[in-house]
């Protein structure tokens, strides 16, 4: 058998950790306390089991400490999950504290049972301690109605602040108190501590509590049939790092931004982009939709044209570096959908007629069709197969008769005749 002297011995003023559990009852808590709080080294930590079971020892244990000023001169409370309390010893003040007399064990387990408090002859009166706690929102400074208030070294279950965002805990000892409070759309605060000194009886504290988040929820239509449109990508630069995409309904949720202005540069296959889009997220509310609307990339109209006659040339063949090569149809036009806005140069060719080169075509950022009508001049063998020279009238000082017109008379200077018959 283990000689109890010498585990004394071994566990002198070498405790770290001392874990009072077990007997539950006053008289056993005090007890254990009193037998091997002195050897715990300086910096280590006690705790006290069940201090919210109505027989705890524990729960007077800790009262005892509190009204004796241990706590917070010797001991301090650093933290009190539910159902235990961790001390922390500060100093190595040898303490003893003494198992309540008679008459006080007595009233102690009376109330710790619930039943109707003894009381001996002549009971000193006792010192009561207030504490009104106001919650508010930090940014307006009005009242939280129905903030929930929870003490977890005190109570089981939070309160709830009135209509004025008040709360009233009466019975409270000097001491350092930790609250949580939450409330419905707020961002709930951890780890309010409060001090409660034994300079006044009231004591008030003002707990200020922030809005969550907003959600901001974005959705991309087409703006002439007002139709999602998925996969448009959204940058917002000031935030990400990377740019978001719509989902299949159009539709970027956004969570926790806070109220200010956001600005979006914002594009999609075939639509025109929207940069330096500005979307204000308010305070008051938590969930904010906004739509934005893009309208689709103009199209385009090349119309391909006789210089002379004012006909359509079909087959003319048109090339451009930003495009693939295009040809006219039967009415001498190329239709494009869904341009992109730019300027673009263009080389074009066609049977009979003279080329031409470097033709600049600049497109707008506007959803209208654009249209752009190009003249070609025709060659003097197709006008003489087309059997045109009749049905032209020469200026007077040109002859006609001996065809020195072709080379010397300027294009313009024809005037057609019966061209159309």
């Amino acid at each position: 058998m283990t000689n109890p002297v010498s585990i004394y011995i071994q566990i002198k003023e070498k405790i770290d950790l001392l874990y009072i559990d077990g007997d539950h009852s006053v008289k056993g808590v005090f007890a254990d306390f009193n037998t091997y709080y002195n050897d715990v080294r300086v910096g280590g930590y006690i705790i006290l089991h069940k201090i919210y079971s109505e027989t705890s020892g524990s729960r007077v244990l800790l009262d005892h400490l509190k009204a004796y000023h241990a706590i917070p001169n010797h001991i301090e409370l650093i933290k009190m999950p539910t159902g235990i309390a961790i001390l922390h010893k500060k100093t190595d003040k040898a303490l003893h504290i003494m198992l309540p007399e008679a008459n006080r064990l007595k009233r102690i387990q009376h109330k710790l049972l619930g039943k109707t408090p003894w009381f001996p002859a002549k009971i000193a009166p006792i010192t009561k301690y207030q504490l009104q706690i106001n919650v508010i929102d930090i940014d307006t400074k009005n009242p939280i109605v129905g903030a929930k208030v929870n003490c977890p070294q005190l109570w089981d279950e939070f309160r709830i602040t009135d209509t004025n965002g008040f709360i009233l805990c009466d019975h409270y000892l000097p001491n350092r108190y930790i609250f949580e409070i939450s409330a419905q759309d707020y961002l709930t605060s951890d780890d309010v501590f409060i001090d409660i000194s034994a300079d006044k009886l009231l004591h008030q504290s003002t707990i200020p509590l922030k809005k969550k988040p907003s959600e901001v929820i974005i959705t991309i239509t087409d703006a002439e049939s007002g139709k999602a449109i998925p996969a448009v990508t959204i940058d917002c630069q000031s935030e990400w790092n990377v740019p978001k995409i719509t989902d299949l309904n159009g539709i970027l949720r956004l969570e926790n931004y806070l109220a200010k202005q956001y600005i979006f540069n914002i594009a999609a296959t075939g639509y025109l982009s929207k940069d330096n889009v500005a979307i204000n997220v308010l305070a008051d509310l938590m969930v904010q939709n906004f739509t934005i609307s893009l309208n689709i990339l103009p199209s385009l109209i090349i119309k391909v044209v006789d210089k002379l006659l004012k006909k359509p040339i079909s087959e003319a063949k048109l090339s451009c570096s930003q495009l693939s090569e295009l040809i006219t149809n039967q009415d001498g036009n190329i239709f494009l959908e869904r341009c992109l806005p730019d300027k673009y140069i263009f080389d074009i060719a066609a049977d009979g007629y003279h080329s031409q080169h470097q033709i600049p075509i600049e497109i707008e950022a506007t959803p209208a069709l654009q249209s752009f009508t190009i003249e070609l001049e025709m060659q003097w063998a197709l006008f003489e197969r087309m059997n045109l020279i009749n049905k032209i009238e020469i200026p007077a000082r040109f002859s006609k008769a001996t065809n020195s017109y072709k080379s010397i008379i300027p294009a313009e200077e024809f005037t057609a005749k019966r061209l159309f018959e």
